[in-house]
């Protein structure tokens, strides 16, 4: 978390600091879906089994018809389960809120002027910068209880294992946002954008699920009975609720029938990563000034 607010605290010292430069300043908000890529989703063109609704605020500080940059803040939910791509032999699930602070420097291939004089009334734009964001990934366990997954520790992050106490992965972590789009003035004042962002992160565990070989099932229970039933869900597909079996002698039979121990949770060694698809409207501030400056957008000089 302090990394989310030391972020937003250098993003302010950005835009105070080059606000006086700029040439007009827009704030709009937006609307769409968001979705994710990673281990739960083997073949990403079926990215739309992950969506969620996504929203986001934003403001663009222009220094020309082509350069700009935006700081923005947007929310989404993503989730995906194995049951969906055939993988029940495992039957993971998960979804997460994501919370996410991003600066990026936006450039626009064709000049974009809202007045149509010096540049174009529509452009495309394509955008890359760093990102803050927040997640928290949670399953629904057999019993329709819902669980965080990262405070349970499904790959023995909580355990101390060969004298090395194995931390549980961080809750916020870095971006790097890739974007392209489209943006139309209806108006001097007013535009129109479709937006399709996509995140590059440093995390394996959006999803909860990393490179990590299974832990030793005794092991797991004895530091957490919902870690042991929620590390590998494949028990759950054959498990009598009216059965006088216990779910957890039900899950180690289960890893012991398949040798477990012996394998990786994850399919592949990439990390995961988000994305964004959004409808925009933004709202031009046609004289901004802010600490000194001042500027029009349709009468840039050079």
């Amino acid at each position: 978390m302090m990394l989310l607010c030391r972020f937003f605290i250098f993003s302010c010292l950005i835009f105070l600091n080059y606000s006086s430069f700029a040439q007009s300043f827009e704030i709009g908000v937006g609307g769409g879906i968001s979705a994710y890529s990673g281990d739960l989703l083997p073949q990403n063109s079926k990215f739309t089994k992950t969506m969620g609704g996504a929203g986001q605020v934003y403001g663009l500080l222009s220094f020309s018809q082509n350069f700009g940059v935006e700081f923005a803040y947007r929310h989404g939910r993503v989730h995906a389960e194995d049951i969906d791509f055939d993988r029940s032999d495992r039957n993971l699930s998960f979804a997460t809120n994501i919370d996410e602070i991003s600066v990026k420097g936006i450039y626009n291939i064709l000049p974009f002027d809202p007045y149509g004089d010096r540049g174009n009334l529509f452009t495309v734009f394509v955008g890359a910068g760093v990102s803050v964001f927040k997640f928290n990934p949670f399953t629904t366990s057999h019993q329709g209880q819902k669980v965080f997954l990262q405070e349970v520790g499904t790959a023995g992050q909580r355990l101390d294992i060969d004298g090395q106490n194995n931390k549980p992965y961080s809750l916020v972590q870095l971006g790097i946002p890739l974007t392209l789009g489209v943006k139309y003035a209806i108006s001097p004042s007013f535009t129109i954008g479709l937006e399709l962002d996509y995140r590059y992160i440093f995390t394996d565990y959006l999803d909860d699920v990393g490179a990590d070989t299974y832990v030793d099932f005794d092991l797991l229970a004895l530091s957490n009975d919902q870690a042991a039933l929620l590390a590998n869900r494949g028990w759950e597909l054959t498990y009598d609720v009216n059965s006088n079996i216990n779910p957890i002698d039900a899950a180690k039979i289960y890893f012991e029938n398949n040798n477990l121990q012996t394998t990786q949770r994850s399919l592949g060694s990439k990390s995961d990563g988000y994305g964004f698809i959004m409808l925009k409207l933004g709202y031009i501030i046609e004289d901004f000034s802010f600490g000194g400056g001042k500027g029009k957008f349709g009468c840039y000089e050079f």
